[in-house]
């Protein structure tokens, strides 16, 4: 018994830590894949920015003057936002801010997904770039995503993440979010990396998909350039602020991504086949081992203790469970920030055993940190 569960812990301990571990240090020994910035004299394909705001009169100020700022280095580009039903003075604030964009919304909420539908069904621009509402970006940054699609090969283009202060999360949350971003990097750098999420990304209109609702999510359009042969790509020196979510909301959004994206993954699973051999290594180590991270990290802490209890140390093993609880309780680091991360694997998997049982995806709701 004794053995087996040593042998337990060692594989759920291992698929826990491979994706952040062993995984990116693979990366790094791949060829490197040049991203092209043609730019020049061809000419730029036409492009819309689209975001959905619900109740974000607080954030609006800022993100419109970086739009102001953005039409200046691209003054052709077409900006749709969509007013999602909100109660305080979100509308009127988009609505002054026609001379730079256009306007759409409803007065009862319809969520992101169907709102990102409403707007692109509003213009006829060949690239479609997808944005949270309260995000902090470099107008001229952006600006070059333009130039990025100049190279036929390149179906999507997702921004870096980076958050903007603590908001909960600690030193050791950002650094894993910083990771992740960094891993995305290196696949880019040899290939593609699996699919965009986050707070910017964008996406050639005739690789755009029809798709299960169920499946709304980030996750499943940006995967399809992929599918089709072409790039998806974490852009090199794009990069947007963006608050993290509470640590009291991290699980929860955590859950209801996870579970848009194992409807994505059951819609195109059939297609997986079709990709090169690298990018499907890519996608089990990247999409498929982390969303079931929560059962890898219950099966190392479930059979850790009970190796702990046959060795004579249970109650060791108990009281230095209970401390840990109580030091992440009270917030104390690095505790809060492991405990907030084990929590977000722990309802990542809880997501995906809900698409499994057929359950809905939780409502979209806006960030609202502190």
């Amino acid at each position: 018994m004794l053995l087996f569960l040593e042998v337990v812990l060692l594989v759920s301990g291992g698929l826990l830590i491979y994706p952040f571990t062993l995984y990116p240090l693979v990366l790094l020994l791949l060829p490197r894949r040049a991203i092209l910035r043609q730019g020049g004299s061809g000419r730029a394909p036409r492009a819309a920015l689209m975001f959905a705001a619900r109740d974000e009169a607080r954030d609006l100020p800022v993100t419109l003057r970086s739009l102001h700022s953005l039409k200046q280095h691209w003054p052709e580009l077409q900006i749709l936002a969509w007013n999602d039903g909100s109660t305080d003075a979100t509308g009127e604030i988009l609505d002054g801010a026609a001379d730079i964009l256009r306007p759409l919304g409803v007065d009862r909420p319809v969520g992101k997904a169907a709102a990102l539908w409403h707007m692109m069904a509003e213009t006829d621009a060949e690239i479609l770039i997808f944005m949270d509402a309260n995000v902090r970006f470099r107008a001229g940054d952006l600006a070059d995503l333009r130039h990025v699609f100049s190279d036929p090969q390149v179906g999507a283009v997702g921004a870096r993440t980076v958050h903007a202060g603590a908001g909960g999360q600690g030193l050791i949350s950002r650094a894993y979010w910083a990771l992740e971003e960094r891993i995305k990097l290196l696949e880019s750098a040899s290939g593609s990396t699996m699919g965009c999420d986050g707070a910017l990304w964008a996406i050639r209109r005739a690789d755009y998909p029809r798709f299960d609702d169920r499946a709304a999510d980030d996750f499943r359009p940006s995967m399809e350039p992929l599918l089709r042969g072409r790039r998806v790509i974490s852009l090199p020196g794009l990069a947007v602020r963006e608050r993290p979510d509470p640590a009291e909301d991290a699980a929860r959004r955590a859950a209801r991504i996870a579970t848009g994206a194992w409807y994505a993954h059951r819609q195109i699973a059939p297609r997986l086949a079709s990709l090169g051999r690298l990018d499907r290594f890519k996608y089990v180590s990247h999409k498929y081992l982390r969303w079931f991270s929560g059962l890898w990290l219950a099966l190392a802490l479930a059979s850790g203790f009970a190796i702990a209890a046959l060795t004579g140390w249970g109650l060791e093993a108990a009281a230095g469970a209970a401390v840990f609880g109580l030091a992440a309780r009270v917030g104390l680091w690095p505790f809060a920030g492991v405990w907030s991360i084990g929590a977000r694997f722990l309802a990542t998997t809880g997501g995906v055993l809900r698409a499994m049982r057929g359950g809905a995806q939780p409502a979209w709701q806006p960030v609202r940190a502190e």
